[in-house]
């Protein structure tokens, strides 16, 4: 099982977006796919659609239970769903022996069930990114082209690295996401943040897709929501190469 870390420490780049259409796309492959929610916002278990009520969540996960208990079924995946009460959840760990790995722990009974693993990481550097980062073989980040966004890119490669020191197998690789090649900084930092990642950055560019936002609000992936969308393309695009790449 390849685990992919979906993480940037900026909020608003579209990562829990990214994550559901991603598994999506991945399924759509043939691929067995389990998604982890780990941000308390719960977004990802929100587009995810559930229609089952779930009681057991990430949180349970860290503490207490095994994976085949906390995970349900949905359309296209397995889903690990988060609420607000994982919030409180990194400082439950701070006093846990062994503490950034008890997530790589409870995945290690998984790795032959599915083919990947992403995991929806909070915009932040706490215990719950770095559980995730230590577990996973990609640490994958949605870039914005704006001004802050790619400011906060060195910040990301100086975790990566202080990562590597315990998952030395951990790599780290960037996307583009909402490019609109209307906008004349979009493009400016296109050129910014290839010179900025080098060959850290995929092939694939999401780009920008009204109907994106109109899945959020039905709470579905772009898929069900509009397979004719732009944004179908781009995540099966993004989806092959990560699979053609091995990543």
């Amino acid at each position: 099982m390849k685990v992919i870390s979906l993480i940037n420490q900026k909020g608003g780049v579209g990562k829990s977006s990214a994550t559901v259409n991603l598994a999506t796309a991945l399924s759509k492959l043939g691929k067995s796919v389990l998604v982890i929610d780990f941000d308390p916002q719960g977004d990802t278990t929100d587009y995810s659609n559930i229609l089952e009520e779930q009681t057991l969540t990430s949180k349970e996960l860290l503490f207490e239970k095994e994976l085949r208990e906390v995970a349900i079924k949905t359309k296209h995946y397995d889903l690990v769903p988060a609420d607000i009460s994982l919030a409180d959840a990194e400082l439950n760990l701070i006093n846990k022996f062994s503490r950034e790995f008890i997530l790589k722990n409870r995945l290690e009974s998984s790795h032959k069930k599915y083919d990947y693993c992403l995991i929806d990481c909070p915009p932040s550097l706490g215990l719950l990114p770095i559980n995730a980062l230590v577990a996973s073989n990609l640490a994958l980040a949605p870039v914005m082209l704006e001004r802050f966004s790619v400011k906060g890119l060195t910040s990301l490669f100086e975790t990566i690295k202080e990562i590597k020191q315990v998952n030395h197998k951990l790599n780290l690789r960037f996307f583009v996401n909402k490019f609109d090649k209307r906008l004349k900084h979009n493009l400016e930092y296109l050129e910014l943040i290839k010179s900025e990642v080098h060959d850290t950055l995929m092939e694939t560019i999401v780009r920008t897709d009204a109907e994106i936002s109109k899945s959020q609000s039905e709470n579905m992936n772009i898929f069900d929501f509009n397979e004719k969308s732009k944004s179908v393309e781009d995540y099966l695009s993004l989806a092959k190469e990560i699979v053609k790449g091995e990543l």
